[in-house]
């Protein structure tokens, strides 16, 4: 009865993926408690954005509760689901695609095999925290990955560690918005953007998603900027920075004020020491 069991939980993963040829993408479902569990997004390449993917993590038909190795580890079975590959030769000097496992820490590669468009099973992983990377390569015999990268992924069980092991950046959206800060509607693809609470939020590469659970996230305390509510008219104009020559035993006075400065045809307000450029432009 376990195996059906698993059977089934495997069948019920990929039918809740959508990917076909065309302008439909690959995407991991979603439930009321949030992302998919079962489900991984595979985040293209800049250059390759039309593609979209996501990796299906199955627990491995077994007559116990749980799945696991001799040694404790998770027997876990995978999946790729892919929309919209190009041809491989239209990239370079290569014929297929081969996915990749690594640990967390990009190293432990497991070759797992050549993925075309369309739903490929890859076999068992007995990775509890893992990466998953796409590339294109010369043959499907290769030993060790070589070409260039196409796509890019996370495990789901990789979400409870920081952020920064998790991905850089990844693909998923903060499930609430209560994470010590506020939540905002703003995009943050390619340029910045200023929110309705005064916060600039820094722009993101075109293309490529922002950290899990730091989408549409501010900090709680409305911004601090030097000159906010001055007329900027009225401040002094910065002054080129100078050498100060000291000897043993001088005393350099340094005084914070605000100071405006032009900048590419604009107008900034800024703290300067003594009235002279902070920093070295």
């Amino acid at each position: 009865m376990a195996l059906r069991v698993g059977t089934l939980l495997a069948f019920i993963a990929g039918a809740a993926l959508t990917a076909t040829h065309g302008n439909e993408r690959a995407t991991c479902p979603t439930t009321n408690q949030g992302p998919s569990l079962l489900c991984a997004d595979l985040i293209p390449t800049p250059d390759l954005i039309q593609v979209s993917g996501t990796l299906e993590i199955m627990p491995a038909p077994t007559p116990f509760g749980v799945s696991v190795t001799a040694d404790g580890h998770p027997r876990q079975r995978l999946a790729t689901t892919i929309a919209n590959l190009p041809a491989a030769s239209s990239l370079g000097d290569y014929t297929v695609f081969v996915a990749w496992a690594y640990s967390i820490a990009l190293d432990s590669a497991v070759k797992l095999g050549v993925v075309t468009n369309g739903h490929t099973e890859l076999g068992e992983l007995h990775y509890n925290q893992f990466r998953i990377l796409v590339s294109a390569e010369k043959s499907a015999v290769v030993a060790e990955r070589t070409g260039r990268l196409v796509l890019r992924g996370t495990s789901p069980s990789a979400r409870l560690m920081a952020h920064r092991d998790f991905s850089a950046p990844g693909a998923m959206p903060a499930a609430n918005g209560d994470s010590g800060g506020k939540t905002s509607t703003m995009s943050h693809s390619g340029t910045a953007h200023f929110s309705s609470s005064g916060w600039t939020m820094p722009p993101m590469t075109p293309g490529m998603p922002t950290m899990p659970g730091m989408y549409m996230l501010q900090p709680s305390v409305s911004p601090f900027r030097a000159g906010a509510g001055i007329d900027v008219a009225t401040l002094p104009r910065a002054r080129p920075s100078t050498v100060a020559k000291l000897r043993d035993g001088d005393t350099l006075t340094l005084a914070a004020r605000i100071v405006r400065r032009s900048i590419g045809g604009k107008t900034f307000t800024m703290y300067g020491f003594n009235g002279q450029y902070p920093g070295p432009l």
